[in-house]
């Protein structure tokens, strides 16, 4: 955009030369190019160049070198009112030569706007101080007491963008006698450096106040750039300290400045692009870049609204991964309460199981001690014993069922054999039972073992004691 007004300023001007009219008295020059000179606002910026134009064609005509130093400050004024900083440095490149033949008053507006405009680029700082120093030096020595303290404001602001904070209070310290009891107009800009200073150092209510008295001071001297600047620090100060009230109020303040100037730059923009026909293709091409800047700004929306889509889908996604997965731990949560219940449902039915092996080691201690009053009681009792491992087999006979299922061709003696390993009886009290000798009874072991197919490893007592927990 700058580069399109700075080209359409320079074919304005090339035409206002070409076609304008430098039949102009000298008075009337030197009226156009004072620099107390007050245009008429109803004219154009371009039919103000263009008497610019025609005074500083007469000062070449008669070859008057004050005149045509003269008109290329007044053009630098213009356009450093109307934000050119391109064409304001063009300007000051121009000047140069006539340096020596400029009075004080526009060496002053030389050095000042010289010195201003490098330091908005940025560009040779030590220049740049070493200008503003001059234009504080001839501030003084004209006794332009107010245009000397404007200028140790710029140096002091000059020094702080450079970071050299300590040379900014020494500048602002030989700017007190100057703006010490005069109007709120003086101070402004030193109220704005101080302010700067103490943000730097750390002192905040200090730096806010400063700031508050240079945005006061700036509206009513109408200096909307250190009005916009203070503003702009307050409503940082105001959101660094957490004050959202104050923000609220300073920050659309600060917007509603800048948007001003903006605006009022762009519309002297528009103007210098339509003050001349012959700019139609330049025109044309600014056109192009604003269409071309809403199909970003549309390219743009629409991007903003695929994001919020994306955005919209991913939050629901992440909803229905939270639910899957609460119902994902609900569900482990029921197994696990349900393996839970399932373990102690076991652990009574192991307690249920050796509490009945209890009772049944009880009974077997009670059988054993029957059996051997039994064996001692007589001939008759005697077959009462050899009669009891018949008894066994009834009173669990789907023991003896299970046996014979599993395998058909095992005896009678056998199957009691079992039955007398099943109740935990030990060997010599089998062999009483059964009315048998040690060997009989090991022989009986042995073809019991070789029956059910057990291999030299596996314990009969455990076969014949799973036997009975997978029938129960």
């Amino acid at each position: 955009m700058k580069q399109i007004v700075a080209l359409t300023l320079f074919i304005i001007l090339l035409s206002a030369c070409r076609n304008g009219n430098s039949t102009i008295s000298k008075s009337r020059a030197d009226s156009i190019v004072s620099v107390s000179f007050a245009y008429d606002t109803t004219l154009s910026m371009s039919q103000y160049l263009s008497d610019i134009d025609k005074a500083q064609k007469f000062y070449e005509s008669t070859n008057d070198r004050r005149g045509i130093g003269n008109a290329f400050i007044k053009r630098t004024i213009v356009l450093f009112e109307a934000g050119q900083t391109q064409d304001v440095l063009e300007q000051l490149t121009k000047v140069k030569p006539y340096l020596s033949d400029l009075d004080t008053l526009r060496l002053l507006t030389y050095y000042r706007a010289h010195a201003i405009m490098l330091t908005e680029t940025g560009k040779e700082p030590k220049v740049a101080e070493s200008d503003m120093r001059r234009a504080i030096k001839l501030g003084l020595e004209r006794y332009d007491v107010y245009r000397a303290a404007v200028d140790m404001g710029n140096l002091a602001e000059l020094y702080i963008r450079q970071g050299r904070y300590a040379d900014a209070k020494k500048t602002l310290l030989t700017m007190e006698p100057y703006t010490k009891g005069k109007p709120a107009g003086f101070q402004v800009q030193r109220y704005y450096c101080i302010g700067l200073v103490c943000l730097h150092d750390g002192q905040r209510d200090s730096a806010y106040a400063n700031f508050t008295r240079c945005y006061n001071g700036a509206q009513t001297w109408k200096v909307p750039s250190l009005e916009i600047s203070a503003v702009k620090e307050m409503a940082s100060i105001d959101s660094a300290r957490g004050e959202y009230r104050a923000f609220a109020m300073h920050y659309p303040r600060y917007i509603e400045l800048r948007d001003k100037v903006m605006g009022r730059q762009t519309v002297e923009q528009i103007n210098l692009m339509k003050a001349r026909q012959s700019m139609q293709q330049l025109e044309m091409r600014h056109k192009e870049q604003e269409r071309v800047s809403n199909l970003l700004l549309i390219l743009a929306v629409v991007v903003t609204l695929s994001l919020c889509v994306l955005a919209w889908q991913l939050v629901r996604r992440n909803k229905q991964n939270q639910q899957i997965a609460r119902l994902t731990r609900e569900q482990i949560e029921n197994k696990m309460h349900t393996q839970s219940l399932e373990k102690e449902l076991l652990e009574l039915k192991l307690k249920n199981y050796k509490s009945r092996i209890e009772t049944m080691q009880r009974e077997k201690a009670s059988i054993s001690v029957q059996l051997a009053a039994m064996e001692n009681s007589g001939s008759e009792e005697g077959k009462q014993v050899r009669n009891y491992a018949r008894l066994l087999e009834n009173l669990d006979p789907t023991f003896a069922q299970e046996l014979e299922r599993r395998c058909p061709t095992i005896s009678k003696a056998e199957i009691r054999m079992a039955s007398l390993i099943r109740i935990g009886m030990n060997a010599s009290e089998m062999a009483q039972v059964l009315h048998i000798s040690s060997s009989s009874l090991y022989t009986l072991r042995y073809r019991l073992r070789k029956r059910l197919n057990l291999k030299q490893d596996q314990s009969l007592e455990s076969y014949i004691k799973g036997v009975n927990i997978i029938q129960k």
